[in-house]
């Protein structure tokens, strides 16, 4: 509908598909209403902006104030120069009465041009994740009796899909050396291949082990503790169903 947000920390951006919207970052605030309306602010130079979008406004900056009634009046003041605008053609300059145009009204505000809508995605593939725990004793290659309950479903998911090949993919955590966890990881996959060859999947089935180098979450914490529930997640055997 032509509306979207972008952020990245420090700049964050949001528009409505109407016109309106939000920018900020760490010195600008803007706020467009998409009737004219609108804000705008400069947290560096002082600067500060308002609109009604009907002709009336204020500015304000380092000691500068300015006010548009929108119907030729308005004031002016700078701490040295004082104006007020009676919008009848006359003004008061520090408290004498001269002659003067009405004040112009104020412009308008603009509008966020809208965004294009995003092109879909192409997949290229379906990923499902199983816990070791579900599969193995910790350290284990070899299958728990629990887990075929688990590769049975899993078998009829992947016959279902009729995919012609599919990755089994083994990762470990960061316990034990690194050429014990590459071992570890491809052992596993094997197995879980195997098993899903006598739950008769017939697609291709490539095994591949990974150890301990694609972990999904810190095995250590930021002050070099242990962490067990990260370690968890990165002992996984994953099912890559590639597009087709």
């Amino acid at each position: 509908d032509g509306s979207g947000t972008y952020s990245d920390g420090k700049v964050s951006i949001t528009v409505n598909g109407d016109g309106s919207g939000t920018y900020s970052d760490d010195y600008l605030s803007v706020t467009v209403n998409g009737d004219g309306s609108g804000t705008y602010s400069n947290s560096t130079t002082g600067e500060s902006i308002t609109l009604d979008g009907k002709g009336s406004g204020t500015y304000s900056r380092a000691g500068v104030s300015i006010t548009n009634n929108g119907d030729g009046s308005g004031t002016y003041s700078d701490g040295t120069i004082s104006i007020t605008n009676l919008g009848d053609g006359s003004a008061i300059v520090n408290g004498s009465t001269i002659s003067a145009k009405p004040v112009p009204k104020a412009g308008k505000v603009g509008t966020f041009p809208s965004i294009d809508a995003a092109k879909p995605v192409q997949s290229c593939g379906t990923v499902i994740t199983l816990e070791d725990s579900v599969l193995f004793d910790f350290g284990s290659s070899e299958l728990r009796g629990e887990a075929s309950t688990t590769l049975t479903n899993l078998a009829t998911v992947i016959k279902d899909s009729k995919a012609p090949k599919v990755q089994i993919q083994g990762h470990t955590d960061s316990v034990s050396d690194d050429a014990f966890n590459q071992k570890l990881s491809e052992q596993r996959a094997q197995a879980v291949s195997s098993a899903l060859k006598s739950n008769g999947v017939t697609a291709d089935l490539e095994s591949v082990g990974y150890g301990e180098t694609k972990p999904v979450a810190p095995n250590e914490n930021p002050d070099g503790s242990d962490n067990p529930a990260g370690r968890r997640l990165n002992r996984r055997v994953e099912v890559f169903v590639p597009a087709f």
